[in-house]
């Protein structure tokens, strides 16, 4: 382990298994879609392989401007570089929009969303609810109603209020549509040490099944991707908290060779997005190739 921690924080999966393929195609043509977290991390990277797959608008969310702007410039490359004649403006193929919103608002930041997202492209098609609160974490002990109530409000209430006020845009509309919420392999348990956060993801995955179940008849369809330990800006601003090479230490840990990146989690988002999984619904996706859904231990969570 000494040897090990001689060598820097590597973000990189050289000599492990490969990244999945943020695809270049127009599997999202002419969709719209919304991407809540959007400015870092997962919710960033999805923007990116949504834009790659050819959708018509994307709206990000987040709590910083400056790092929506950044993420819309990176949006707009992505879109010249995959889909772009020479000439052709990177607005024409993909309009883009950031709203600044704290989702702890709660009716008001879905409503404002909502209004901002129409205003933009006209009608909106689908949803990604990718933002989420991981840390503090603690047990029954340490947690306070503080935290549990901010663990729920921005995992399980805010994808609430976000699929109830895109269903009923899409109903209005008669419009077939999907949503695609991140869980957690944490759903199935988790551990004691993120009690707040295995609830809520917990309950995020009943909200998924039952609105699937809600919404089949109207064309809508909602799925949930549930990840193991991933490598996101929350994780590793969190483990390196108190370890700097904790992810040279998980990837090295892992039997698989290495620990999710965002990448691995947003091929499956925009396919369950797409009309390629037309037929799924309801569906619980666990990408965890280091462990069977179940309890967990040791200090590993997404």
């Amino acid at each position: 382990m000494a040897a090990m921690q001689q060598q820097p924080l590597s973000k990189t999966t050289d000599g492990r298994p490969p990244l999945s393929t943020l695809r270049v195609d127009k599997s999202l043509e002419g969709k719209a879609v919304i991407i809540t977290g959007g400015t870092s991390g997962l919710g960033r990277c999805i923007a990116i392989a949504c834009a790659r797959a050819g959708a018509r608008g994307i709206l990000v969310t987040g709590r910083n401007a400056t790092r929506g702007g950044e993420t819309l410039d990176t949006i707009a490359r992505e879109v010249v570089a995959a889909h772009g004649p020479s000439g052709v403006p990177s607005c024409e193929i993909c309009a883009r929009a950031f709203v600044a919103v704290d989702l702890a608002d709660g009716e008001a930041a879905a409503k404002k969303i909502m209004d901002a997202a129409v205003a933009e492209f006209g009608s909106v098609d689908l949803l990604v609810n990718s933002a989420a609160a991981c840390f503090p974490r603690g047990d029954l002990e340490t947690t306070t109603p503080e935290l549990w109530d901010e663990m729920m409000a921005t995992n399980v209430k805010a994808p609430f209020l976000l699929t109830q006020a895109l269903a009923r845009h899409l109903k209005q509309r008669r419009a077939r549509g999907a949503v695609v919420n991140i869980g957690s392999c944490a759903a199935h348990g988790g551990a004691p040490f993120i009690l707040a956060y295995s609830c809520s993801k917990a309950a995020l995955a009943c909200f998924t099944k039952n609105t699937a179940a809600e919404l089949r008849p109207h064309g809508i369809r909602v799925n949930q991707v549930n990840m193991g330990w991933c490598l996101t800006d929350a994780e590793d601003r969190g483990q390196s908290a108190t370890n700097r090479f904790w992810l040279a230490e998980a990837d090295a840990a892992s039997p698989s060779g290495r620990i999710l990146r965002p990448e691995d989690t947003a091929a499956s988002v925009v396919h369950l997005l797409s009309e390629s999984a037309s037929m799924v619904t309801g569906a619980i996706l666990d990408i965890s190739p280091d462990m069977l859904p179940g309890i967990m231990s040791g200090e590993t969570c997404c």
